[in-house]
């Protein structure tokens, strides 16, 4: 059900060379068509073929909750994040557990490659060989198409399944922020000229997460956590240290009058949130000056 990126990857000669970004571009284009715009529209009412194809034979969405916090147990990511796609299709709303769950599977699954991205790319402008930076540069294209994989898995279940079921303003704004940051993921792998449609895709998702955050407490954790991400948004996919900066002291300026009348867990997570905050400012405003 989630391997048909592979067509479109498949396509990518291995060989490719980093630069040429219209192979990149054609295949997230081809694969936002048709997974999150409903060309290649998954059957709902199969939920048990669905969930024991991606599951081993789990057949509730109470056993797949619990395995897939085994799995987190084990740092067994790449089973955990099936698990949570299959908790997705039974179509209730995710209470916080499960939404945590599936947001530290996912994160988890991308991080480790956005990571190998950054190094594969240091490592091929260091290297002096022509033969050694193709090399380097095909690995490169694989990771790239594992992103692509990662993104739109995510994408498409948030666009399809999770956010008509999300009737509270909080797993709203969780999900379209969730929506923004793996849009910015894949516009980090694109060029200036080739990101501008899935930078405004990432804009558009945290626009609206913000819209809806208004009605939450400027000091909720996931408010905060909103605003940190759509600044980095603007440092790093637009270029604009001035509105990032600008964004996140307006939110930690606002956020700490009223920091003591939050409980000992909010007060914890928000505190650290707001430190990055004030560490990021800091650093931007430094750079602007420099």
């Amino acid at each position: 059900l989630f391997n048909s990126i592979s067509v479109f990857a498949s396509t990518v000669p291995l060989n490719v060379m980093l630069d040429d970004s219209s192979w990149k571009i054609f295949i997230v284009k081809q694969w936002y068509q048709r997974r999150v715009r409903g060309t290649n529209k998954m059957q709902s009412n199969n939920i048990n073929f669905e969930c024991e194809y991606e599951c081993g034979g789990v057949q509730s969405k109470e056993d797949c909750v619990f395995l897939a916090k085994i799995a987190d147990e084990a740092e067994r990511y790449d089973e955990m994040s099936q698990l949570m796609k299959s908790a997705v299709f039974f179509g209730a709303e995710l209470d916080i557990e499960e939404r945590n769950l599936f947001s530290v599977a996912n994160k988890n699954l991308i991080g480790s490659r956005r990571t190998a991205w950054r190094i594969l790319n240091s490592l091929s402008q260091k290297e002096k060989e022509d033969h050694n930076i193709k090399q380097i540069r095909t690995y490169i294209s694989k990771i790239e198409n594992e992103i692509i994989n990662c993104c739109y898995d995510v994408i498409s279940l948030i666009d399809k399944y999770i956010l008509p079921n999300s009737t509270f303003v909080e797993n709203k704004v969780f999900f379209y922020k969730m929506k923004g940051d793996y849009f910015r993921f894949l516009a980090e792998m694109l060029d200036s000229k080739e990101r501008k449609e899935i930078a405004d895709n990432s804009y558009d998702a945290y626009q609206t997460a913000s819209n809806f955050a208004n009605e939450m407490r400027i000091t909720h954790p996931i408010r905060l956590g909103l605003a940190l991400n759509f600044s980095v948004f603007y440092y790093e996919i637009m270029n604009d240290p001035q509105r990032a900066s600008a964004l996140q002291k307006q939110t930690f300026d606002s956020a700490i009058s009223q920091i003591d009348t939050l409980n000992e867990e909010e007060y914890k997570d928000a505190t650290l949130i707001m430190q990055i905050m004030r560490d990021g400012i800091t650093l931007w405003t430094t750079d602007r000056n420099d």
